[in-house]
């Protein structure tokens, strides 16, 4: 299913040294003590490696080898010769540039050797039984500085059972590595796990850039259910703290945020069904938004983010619709839902709010999923079923004709944006979490807000990954330098070098 990695194959002549030292070192002992001139023996070697006699400009790591002795008996000494050392690896790509500004229309490939600091040790393929993944994946992500990679690994089963009858199970590990130009790659710390509520973690669903750093969002769910698992924040993508969401008040149990987001301005929460909706400037300490008073009044949001000079929220205005409702004999029937449109909320400081109407928002009684997504650190995405608009302010906003692109499908860092197409062929069984495989499609939101496809040269990614629980998420990032993208058990790493032209 996965690709192997590219090991080095290391030269087999030790054990032909080792022999000939052990004859060696016997015809020494018998040399030595043959002798009758009343010189004193030398001492028996400790081993077949040992050194009777070394000059003093032989190196400590140099092997033994047999050379004249420079005393009147000619007796044999052993001194040293230097080892044959494995060929050091070649280093496909030793300089990488800043990636061009610009709208990206070509990007050439690069394979590279997965290294242990990237994720090149995850060795556990077996599946966590309680969301059908695998128990060890690793992910990718880029930022205006750098990548950041997170190897996941889940508990173990304790054998015992909690009071509900359910197994339970050992913390999950996460274990964190950097790189500052997507090609070399080192070894950070582990993230620490404070998560309460039991349901395992899943994935990094996304790791946000905002004005104090990186904000790590892990997630969990099932059942088409997915939800905050956990937070932690960075300043650097070296070292990481998990975020104490009791302390900050909000991001609790008691909500199902469904949606984490954000930019230049600071950091977005939104919980499911209009729930709750919060905003941060330093990803660790959260305000609620007054969803209930105000412009929200009789209205739905539904997801948000923020750009450079303020928060963008995205939902419908008017009188939502949360479910059926089961009317007793001689109740009053309920009204029926009014008519709604997409509409967004912009705020410079997460507390006074203005809502905006998108035009030409066609309105309906019907369920609408209404989401947003940051192109760049200036330029939002609001898609509303097939009708989309895009803003470079939060503020004035413009249709666009983007009706194929899905909020999952987009990948982006402050000035760059990237859609995963091409991941659609069926490589499992058919069964409730079947495996997806295919050659990565791109595709790119220019400034004039076209969708145009990226052209691929070299080795082109061939990606794997387990559809509605893992992938695509994390498997490709857009950074300073380029492109990364990464096999879902990190043994295999692609760069992509990307062009204007």
């Amino acid at each position: 299913m996965f690709g192997t990695g590219r090991p080095f194959v290391l030269s087999g002549v030790t054990a032909q040294r080792c022999a000939a030292l052990v004859a060696l070192a016997a015809l020494v002992s018998c040399c030595v003590g043959a002798k009758s001139d009343g010189v004193t023996s030398a001492s028996p070697m400790a081993s077949s490696t040992a050194i009777a006699a070394t000059p003093a400009s032989a190196a400590p790591s140099q092997s033994p080898a047999v050379v004249q002795s420079e005393s009147a008996t000619d007796t044999p000494f052993v001194t040293s010769a230097p080892t044959a050392q494995p060929p050091a690896a070649e280093d496909p790509l030793p300089n990488v540039p800043q990636a061009p500004a610009g709208t990206w229309k070509s990007i050439h490939w690069t394979a590279l050797p997965a290294t242990p600091g990237f994720g090149a040790n995850v060795t556990d393929s077996s599946w966590d039984p309680r969301v059908g993944v695998p128990n060890t994946t690793f992910q990718v992500f880029g930022w205006s500085r750098g990548y950041v990679g997170f190897t996941i690994t889940a508990g173990h089963d304790t054998g015992q059972v909690d009071s509900y009858g359910n197994d339970i199970y050992t913390d999950p590990t996460v274990a964190s590595s950097y790189s500052a130009d997507g090609v070399h790659w080192h070894g950070g710390q582990n993230l620490a796990i404070r998560d309460e509520s039991g349901s395992p973690l899943e994935t990094i669903r996304a790791v946000v850039e905002g004005p104090a750093g990186l904000m790590a969002v892990g997630w969990t769910g099932g059942c088409a259910s997915v939800y905050l698992y956990e937070l932690w924040t960075s300043i650097d993508g070296k070292t990481w703290q998990a975020v104490d969401t009791k302390t900050s008040r909000t991001l609790t149990n008691d909500f199902a945020v469904t949606h984490v987001s954000g930019g230049a301005a600071g950091y977005v929460s939104v919980a499911y069904g209009s729930a709750g909706a919060w905003t941060s400037k330093d990803g660790r300490n959260w305000q609620a938004v007054p969803l209930n008073t105000g412009s929200f009044a009789h209205s739905l949001v539904n997801d948000g983010t923020a750009v450079t000079g303020g928060f963008v929220l995205a939902g419908l205005n008017g009188t939502p619709d949360c479910g059926t409702t089961v009317v007793q004999p001689g109740d009053t029937p309920p009204p029926t839902p009014a008519p709604r449109a997409a509409a967004v909320w912009w705020s410079a400081d997460g507390s006074s709010w203005t809502h905006i109407s998108l035009p030409g928002a066609v309105s309906s009684s019907q369920y609408q999923d209404t989401w947003v997504s940051r192109l760049s650190d200036q330029r939002v995405l609001v898609v509303n079923g097939g009708q989309a608009w895009v803003s470079s302010d939060g503020q004035t906003w413009t249709p666009a004709n983007l009706p194929s692109v899905t909020q999952d499908a987009i990948v982006a860092q402050g000035r760059h944006n990237l859609i995963v197409k091409g991941l659609g062929v069926d490589a499992g069984d058919g069964s409730w979490s079947p495996v997806e495989a295919g050659k990565l499609g791109l595709q790119t939101i220019d400034d004039s807000s076209a969708l145009i496809s990226v052209g691929q040269t070299g080795d082109v990614p061939v990606l794997v990954y387990w559809d509605g629980y893992y992938g695509p998420f994390g498997m490709v990032a857009v950074g300073p330098t380029g492109v990364v993208v990464t096999s879902a058990d990190g043994s295999e790493l692609w760069f992509g070098t990307p062009t204007t032209k």
